[in-house]
Parts: structure tokens; sequence; C-alpha cells
């Protein structure tokens, strides 16, 4: 017990000079496996998705705790890739943070017509890990660490198609997103839910709203 409370390798045969190297290939994948399971207890949240339905969700259409993105990355009016939309997903994710929380829905036209997520599976690598870790490297980037980790990412088949289903934790401390621009560099804007869009606001209203509703 005391040598898998350290990621010891307990194969005798592991401990001889000559297979030092597996000894080490071996433990660097025991302590990856400890590392990982400490992530997930330190991270996991439950998330109160309440008794409403996803399909429900999406026939109820937009509001102040649902939105629907048609694509993290493929635009449907031009026909091509483009990065802009991640920031406008990121965007509606830190809104939901600043308000009450809710549910973003990427796949899903503003009408309720399931698109589904192959065009950003091709663009991304065609699969749904890599899409998950893209979104998650987006929220470290663009959100931080620490409101990445009030994010759960999931993904439902709905009327046959697979969508990505965000759910948001409301936040009680400010979340800023970090915008870089060539112009400007590094900017910090904050943006709030009002009604079935995402705003942002000024400085001084930004200062108002989080001593009113984040302090």
């Amino acid at each position: 017990n005391a040598l898998a409370l350290q990621s010891v390798p307990d194969e005798e045969a592991l401990w001889t000079i000559e297979n030092y190297e597996l000894f080490l290939s071996k433990r660097r994948k025991m302590l990856a496996q400890e590392m990982n399971k400490f992530l997930e207890d330190i991270t996991t949240t439950d998330f109160d998705t309440g008794e409403v339905t996803i399909d429900e969700m999406i026939d109820e259409g937009e509001n102040g705790e649902i939105e629907f993105k048609s694509s993290m990355r493929w635009s449907y009016q031009r026909e091509e890739s483009d990065k802009k939309l991640e920031i406008v997903v990121m965007k509606t994710i830190a809104g939901l943070s600043n308000s009450d929380g809710g549910t973003l829905l990427i796949g899903v036209q503003d009408d309720g017509e399931i698109l589904g997520l192959d065009k950003d599976f091709n663009i991304l690598g065609g699969n749904v890990d890599k899409f998950e870790l893209h979104v998650r490297n987006l929220l470290n980037k663009h959100l931080g660490k620490v409101s990445a980790a009030q994010v759960n990412v999931s993904f439902p088949i709905v009327r046959d198609k697979e969508i990505c289903r965000i759910d948001v934790l409301k936040s009680d401390k400010p979340v800023y997103l970090k915008i870089s621009t060539k112009e400007a560099g590094v900017q910090e804007k904050f943006y709030v839910r009002s009604g079935n869009s995402t705003q942002e606001l000024s400085i001084s209203e930004a200062s108002e709203y989080i001593q009113k509703n984040l302090s």
C-alpha cells in the first residue's frame, strides 16, 4: 500500500537496473492517473439541470439562461472557417457566468433547427475529444482556469445529430473575457446576459453591476 500511495510500481522485476527505463515509464503513467483523479475530484461540481429535457429546452427557445449557437468555428453564412465565432461563444459563457448561469447549445440554429457538429469536427480534427479539448483551451485562455472549472461540457444526441451542451454555473466573482488584438493588445471585457442576448458593460456599468450582484 505504501508503494501505491507513492505511485511506485510493485512489480519487482522493474526494480532492477536493466529495467530502469520501464520502471520510469510505468511510474509516469501511474503519476498521471493519480494527478488526473486529483484534478477531477477538486473540479467536479454538480450541475443542476432540473427536469427540463434538452428537446424541451430547444423547443422553448433562447432566453436569459439558454443560448443557441450554430457552430463553434464554421460560418454558415460565408461557408468557411471563422475563428471570430469562438470569441462569440466565449462572450456567451462569460455573460452566463456573470448573470444567473445557464446553458449554451452549440450546433443549434437560432430558430431551433439542429445542425450538429460535423462542420466543426472537420475543422478541429474530426471527433468529440478534440472538440472538447479545444473548448477547454479556449476557456483557459480567454476566461481563466478558475472560471473554466465552473463549466461542464457534454455531447448529447438530439434528433440523430450530435451537439455540444455547455452548462455554466453562476460565478460569485466577476468573470472577464480576455481578448487580444494587434491594435490594442490584450483587453479585459465584462459581459452579462440581457434577455436572450449577451451585452458588454462599460467600466462604470461593470463596476456598479459587480457591487450589486457579485460582491
